[in-house]
């Protein structure tokens, strides 16, 4: 069930950077993080912190509440 919440936050990151026409290392870059990071989360290998999280939607223009409103 862990692993089915990572990759649908994994999921999510990856449709939103793509939206916003970002590669990994862009937004990783502009969150102040990781590439490998960042594709770790996609992968769905890792959960964020809330706090990386937060950074990773300010760089997509969202909210915490709008990533997680279709969960």
């Amino acid at each position: 069930m862990e692993s089915d919440f990572r990759k649908q936050v994994g999921e999510r990151l990856m449709n939103l950077r793509s939206n916003n026409n970002l590669s990994q290392e862009m937004l990783a870059n502009q969150a102040d993080l990781d590439r490998s990071y960042i594709s770790r989360i996609e992968r769905g290998i890792i959960s964020p912190s809330v706090e990386n999280l937060s950074k990773i939607c300010n760089v997509l223009n969202t909210s915490l509440s709008k990533f997680f409103h279709d969960f």
